[in-house]
């Protein structure tokens, strides 16, 4: 079949390949995980923090109200998280779900987000033929991941295990597995990836339908992480500074267009002056017997005697 748009399908194919593998390299070690171990696998993956989190997703859906300790009111946690985590809850609560499971749900939906995130990332990165920069395989890992993975290796099960007692060995620090850790990174990630995936292929600085869409993707990112509020604003004058240098950029290709209508207009009045300096000026012919003399507006105007104008009626001219 001929591909309509005229390009190969081959790279489109091997981005897409590419992009499989990395997000499979990523999402499925973690689900196996989580189905082959025993109930207490999430807790390999869950960070101490994330118990806040859940405690106050679990209290929202049986009190309703956002409490930690079940007496005072709580805002201490990032607004998209805790609501996709209360979702989460309220979901496992209807069918009867134990929290074991819905602790390892915790983890899987970490896992589903940031895999959402890798997805849209390859879209920024993919160039107009489809094709994915090979290096972008090792985002799983990570620069810092393959920098500190000797000394992961260095440490055999039971010596990891010794490290973290309460928790377990967790995945390798600074790899995306470690933010599958049931706290708010996974959103954060899935939520710049869809920033730099729609800000490359949208035009945002040009219509306003686009600009709007980045507009709430902006917001749900500061509400993904408070303190990552800087990532918007720094985008938001990134895309400014662009629109001011477009602009400029246009006004100085109308500039000589300007430059060159004025200039013809100078020519056309000064032509004109000319004419009228040639016209209406004191030279006459040595025959006429007239004046010049400017009238009320201005404009030459030519006075001849008798003897002209009657000249002139018989046809014949009054210089001669």
């Amino acid at each position: 079949m001929t591909n309509p748009t005229g390009l190969s399908a081959s790279p489109r194919r091997r981005g897409a390949h590419w992009r499989a593998i990395t997000i499979g390299a990523f999402a499925l070690p973690p689900i196996f995980d989580l189905l082959l171990s025993d109930k207490r696998a999430s807790f390999h993956y869950l960070a101490a923090d994330s118990f806040y989190y859940l405690t106050v997703a679990r209290n929202l859906v049986e009190l309703g109200s956002p409490t930690f300790d079940e007496v005072h009111l709580t805002n201490g946690f990032h607004p998209l998280w805790q609501a996709l985590l209360t979702g989460l809850f309220a979901a496992g609560r209807s069918v009867g779900a134990a929290e074991s499971v819905l602790l390892s749900a915790t983890v899987v939906l970490g896992v589903l987000l940031i895999s959402a995130g890798i997805f849209a990332l390859a879209r920024a990165f993919s160039d107009e033929d489809g094709r994915l920069p090979l290096l972008f395989m090792t985002l799983p890992v990570g620069l810092y991941g393959f920098a500190i993975s000797p000394l992961w290796w260095w440490l055999d099960a039971e010596e990891l295990f010794q490290q973290n007692r309460l928790e377990g060995s967790q995945p390798l620090y600074g790899s995306l597995w470690s933010y599958a850790n049931g706290m708010e990174s996974s959103a954060l990630l899935l939520m710049v990836g869809l920033l730099f995936a729609w800000y490359v292929a949208k035009p945002v600085s040009e219509r306003i339908g686009s600009a709007a869409v980045f507009g709430v993707l902006l917001a749900f990112t500061t509400f993904a992480r408070l303190d990552h509020v800087y990532l918007p604003l720094a985008l938001l004058l990134m895309l400014a500074a662009r629109c001011l240098l477009r602009s400029r950029r246009d006004e100085e290709e109308v500039h000589p267009v300007i430059a060159v209508e004025q200039q013809l207009d100078q020519s056309h009045r000064d032509h004109r002056e000319g004419q009228n300096q040639e016209y209406g000026g004191d030279q006459r012919h040595p025959g006429e017997q007239g004046h010049a003399h400017h009238g009320h507006a201005g404009s030459p105007h030519i006075d001849y005697g008798d003897d002209e104008v009657e000249g002139r009626r018989h046809g014949r001219d009054p210089g001669y």
